[in-house]
């Protein structure tokens, strides 16, 4: 599987003919690379976007039924702020196809369209449409032939068109299944935005449409209109603590407004998922490590347990420089929860162990350089390995733990300025408060005013990051320019189109 194609689709028929009017099931087989997962067919609307397998029209075949698929992983995703469902390795699905009862004999190209929404770890792919192709056989028959053809597909055809075909009947008029097929097939704004009201004409009190409404707005930039929906959303279901989160967020980090709407959400709905993600977006707005410490804190343990790992990931760096031992004890109270979730898996629980053996290191360091056991320190950071590759999040907090310990460590051993180019030559120095912190802290010791430490910091970024591309061209006096004339300086191009 190539590096730019993480789900690979594949469509399998049976080879033998089919008659007019008769059901036959065709196979969809998805390959997903390590690290990806996809969202099930059933996954619920307001959150990712769900599998959708259909048979566009102008063929003569359509769908019999029902889809059968894998049995999903469940999981509350706090980046949706709901309950996901997914595959991941490898899904199968059978999906019953009829013949048209009026499919002229001879070869047809059967037809089906999958949408699919892909995540990883970091990222989560825009949805995506594929068209798979199969071809398929027609046969010639009667109208008694085809009646025997009927009768003898059996249990398949009663099942998928009787039974299967009055459920789906049944559910196809619900708001739930309206607007799961209205984001699905609009791809434009303005008109899923118009379908979604349909829905909401005939069910005012569907909030989770008042929701997606909510998200097309927000995609425009246009917070006033967000706000409405969202209120609506909260009106149609006041007992819904994401919709009063997702309310609380569309004002700025620094706003008053924010400030309290977060407060009351975690007041209103303590010991639940929205409490958690109030307090951990109260962490991320607040002004200094001291308070954003308190609402992790305040966090810990009030929602579900994915939620308590992305905590982790937050509040074990900022614990590392003053109280790492803590920071192994919160990781002991998550491993604890862990082993009483059905869906944790053999991996995460060894990594949630890695993670706290890291911050018990991390303790321990700490420690030896108090004691001035300089030497010791440096060569047990030597042997410090990161881990935490099954617990979400990147990790980034606990590599800026172990980049800012290291460079102290040389800083006592008398390499101050191997110290600071360690930190300098970090991709996230000019970004990250603890390495900017420690950066200015270590250029003092070299003599280096602050300004002249943030200069360094942006002229490594940008040499790094951003190297200009050589360059060379005749100017108009006759001479030749190149671009290591201007190395060291700062040059700005004009690059102008008369036309």
């Amino acid at each position: 599987m190539s590096n730019r194609e993480p789900v690979l689709c594949s469509l399998r028929v049976a080879r033998l003919p089919v008659l007019p009017g008769t059901v036959f099931v065709a196979h969809i087989s998805m390959q997903l690379a390590d690290g990806y997962h996809v969202y099930s067919l059933s996954q619920a609307v307001g959150g990712p976007t769900a599998m959708v397998i259909s048979v566009p029209a102008n063929q003569p075949f359509q769908l019999a039924g029902p889809i059968v698929g894998p049995e999903p992983e469940k999981v509350f995703d706090p980046n949706f702020g709901m309950e996901t469902e997914h595959h991941v390795g490898a899904a199968n699905f059978a999906v019953p196809i009829q013949v048209t009862s009026d499919a002229p004999a001879g070869q047809h190209s059967l037809v089906l369209e999958v949408l699919y929404q892909l995540c990883n770890e970091h990222i989560c792919t825009a949805p995506r449409r594929k068209s798979l192709r199969a071809i398929i056989k027609v046969a010639a028959a009667s109208a008694s032939a085809r009646s025997t053809a009927m009768q003898q597909t059996g249990a398949m055809t009663s099942a998928f068109e009787s039974e299967s075909m009055q459920e789906l009947q049944s559910t196809s008029a619900t708001s739930e299944s309206r607007l799961r097929r209205a984001l699905a097939e609009y791809t434009h704004d303005g008109a899923l935005e118009a379908e979604i009201k349909r829905i909401l004409a005939d069910d005012p009190s569907f909030a989770v449409a008042y929701l997606s409404l909510a998200r097309i707005k927000s995609k425009r930039g246009e917070k006033r209109a967000e706000r409405q929906f969202l209120k609506k959303a909260i009106s149609a279901d006041p007992g819904n603590a994401m919709f009063q989160l997702n309310y609380a967020n569309t004002y700025k980090s620094s706003s008053q407004t924010k400030h309290r709407l977060l407060g009351e959400v975690a007041a209103r709905f303590p010991n639940s998922d929205g409490a958690a993600g109030a307090l951990r977006d109260a962490a991320a707005d607040a002004s200094n490590d001291g308070d954003r410490i308190a609402c992790l804190e305040r966090a810990f343990g009030q929602g579900s347990l994915l939620f308590d790992l992305h905590i982790l990931r937050d509040l074990c760096p900022l614990l590392a420089p003053t109280d790492p031992d803590k920071a192994v004890r919160f990781i002991e109270r998550a491993y604890d929860a862990a082993q009483k979730v059905p869906w944790v898996t053999e991996p995460l629980l060894n990594d949630l162990q890695a993670y706290k053996a890291f911050y018990h290191e991390v303790a321990n360091i700490r420690r030896l350089m108090a004691q001035g056991k300089v030497t010791e320190a440096a060569t047990t950071v030597e042997k410090l390995q990161l881990h935490g590759n099954e617990l979400p999040g990147n990790g980034e907090g606990d590599i800026v733990v172990y980049t800012v310990l290291k460079a102290e460590v040389l800083a006592a051993q008398g390499n101050v300025l191997q110290a600071y180019e360690s930190i300098a030559s970090h991709p996230a120095a000019v970004v990250e408060r603890e390495l900017v912190a420690a950066a200015t802290r270590l250029g003092a010791q070299l003599g280096r005013s602050r300004r002249q430490v943030q200069r360094e910091l942006w002229k490594a970024f940008w040499h790094r990051d951003y190297p200009v591309a050589d360059f060379e061209f005749d100017n108009l006096v006759g001479g030749r320019v190149e671009a290591d004339d201007f190395r060291g300086q700062v040059l700005l191009v004009n690059v102008w189109n008369p036309g």
